[in-house]
């Protein structure tokens, strides 16, 4: 059995629980951009296991114990229900969150996201080649400024000074503790089981997404019941490259469920 951890979290905003869960070799101070929706919701942004200022433990990590941390975050601050949002990684520890525990779930938003990772082997072999080399942080550093859109994303001076911070706090990386993480959600394959998710759905895809192509997202559309699905005109990455159309997308979504 996983040791539980307690997460570290940051919370802003008053309002209804919206919890933003950040992708691989990230944190959830990376939803920077999203700030502004706490003007309406109580913005809840925990690091995930393995990342930003969590524990690090160096054991054996699935997507269910990524989710059950996810769960008793919420214990702790009093929430029984929030809205759920993941992004990339985080968008699979969401997908779980929703199968494992859909009482505490209210509505469900998965950006550049898949209900499977298996298509992205290669993307994995090569976090597990990074994370294992004799000099993983400075390796993961160069991996991460080479993502594609990053390039371009960097040369507006707020990008720039968002890839900084986001490569400088990559020195809180354990890099054991992430190769755990990422070996466990190598295995992520929920794919059989989207017809359980009864929760209001939103699926948001970067149309230029060649990490996790909108195909993928186009599949959960049709697989979870009643869900809506938008494209926005971007990589890998939409919440930060275009983060007013995507605020927008889910300030509208939201509102329009009742929220």
């Amino acid at each position: 059995m996983a040791k539980e951890v307690e997460l570290y979290h940051e919370t802003i905003g008053q309002g209804f629980p919206l919890v933003v869960i950040h992708g691989w070799a990230s944190d959830g101070l990376s939803y920077l951009f999203q700030f502004p929706l706490a003007y309406h919701y109580r913005l809840i942004l925990p690091d995930l296991r393995g990342h930003g200022r969590s524990p690090k433990p160096q054991t054996e990590c699935t997507a269910e114990i990524l989710a059950s941390d996810i769960s008793r975050l919420l214990e702790k601050l009093a929430v029984e229900k929030a809205i759920i949002c993941g992004g990339s990684l985080g968008g699979a520890v969401a997908l779980q969150f929703a199968l494992d525990y859909p009482q505490k779930v209210e509505a469900l938003i998965l950006v550049n996201t898949a209900s499977t990772l298996s298509s992205i082997q290669e993307f994995f072999n090569g976090c597990i080649a990074v994370l294992s080399s004799p000099n993983p942080v400075e390796m993961l550093k160069q991996m991460v400024s080479s993502l594609p859109g990053m390039e371009e994303f960097s040369k507006s001076p707020v990008g720039s000074m968002y890839m900084e911070s986001s490569i400088e706090r990559l020195q809180q990386i354990e890099p054991k503790s992430l190769l755990e993480v990422t070996k466990g959600m190598e295995r992520f394959d929920v794919t059989d089981r989207l017809s359980e998710i009864k929760a209001p759905t939103l699926i948001i895809a970067g149309e230029k997404d060649s990490i996790l192509p909108p195909s993928l997202s186009e599949e959960m559309y049709k697989r979870i019941a009643g869900s809506e699905y938008v494209t926005i005109s971007t990589e890998h990455g939409t919440p930060f490259a275009r983060p007013d159309e995507f605020n927008r997308v889910v300030r509208n979504y939201l509102k329009k469920i009742g929220y």
